[in-house]
């Protein structure tokens, strides 16, 4: 994924880390973009389960949407670190926002067609959408009780300046099944598809993830920032891991 906040990459992760619904099992993702990149959601109640493997690297995000917390576990080569945040009141994230607010007037055109498919047995709807940066279509199903609106509620805090954000949450509803995003800048076409498995999901899968880790809270940046000093070792290792994370590697 090119753009990281391109329409219809906000459209599925947001939409897959909506998790506030009916909704129990696993949802497999291929992306034809990293064929070698192999992601999982499971879901479960007002928990999320992202796990990301390419090659030797292993990750995992794990998203408890009644909490606000937000723990990302990174493992390479046998070294293990995890990052713990909570959304809700976290005061380096309230900054940022206050920073940036209304710096951001992006907007996407949005249109829900009437044009319908069934696809792996869901009732999909077709959208088509557009921002500066991507256009394509996007297959959305009601099925699954997944909706714009089932947004964690720090979303529209911390990203309340965004007008295409804003526009997801007001007019899709639904989850997205298949899309197909073109690349305004170099041409290049790519489509996500995913596969939805409904079942049981046991509470053991959501724990013991940061077990063996060297665990960073990033909550209260301040006194992180207290900490690095006493431990500039340990900041450069968070640093590290952080640009992994970014950069997908």
């Amino acid at each position: 994924m090119k753009q990281a906040f391109s329409f219809f990459v906000a459209l599925f992760v947001w939409t897959a880390l909506s998790a506030q619904s009916n909704f129990e099992g696993i949802i497999q993702t291929k992306n034809s973009a990293a064929p070698d990149l192999n992601m999982t959601f499971t879901v479960k109640k007002n928990l999320t389960l992202v796990e990301i493997k390419s090659g030797t690297s292993k990750s995992v995000l794990l998203m408890d949407n009644a909490s606000g917390d937000m723990t990302t576990v990174a493992e390479d080569n046998g070294e293990k670190v995890a990052v713990k945040m909570n959304l809700n009141d976290n005061p380096y994230l309230n900054q940022m926002t206050a920073d940036h607010r209304g710096g951001n007037a992006r907007k996407a055109e949005v249109t829900v067609t009437g044009e319908t498919r069934n696809i792996r047995g869901y009732h999909c709807v077709k959208v088509i959408g557009k921002d500066q940066n991507t256009e394509g279509e996007a297959w959305i199903t009601k099925d699954l009780d997944f909706s714009m609106a089932d947004l964690f509620p720090q979303v529209g805090k911390y990203f309340g300046n965004d007008q295409a954000i804003l526009q997801m949450n007001d007019e899709i509803k639904g989850f997205v099944v298949e899309m197909t995003v073109k690349e305004l800048d170099t041409g290049e076409t790519w489509k996500v598809e995913n596969e939805i498995v409904p079942q049981k999901v046991p509470d053991s899968v959501f724990t013991g993830l940061t077990e063996g880790a060297e665990i960073f809270d990033m909550t209260d940046m301040r006194q992180l920032m207290i900490d690095a000093q006493q431990n500039p070792e340990k900041m450069m290792r968070m640093k590290e891991v952080l640009m992994k994370m970014q950069s997908g590697n």
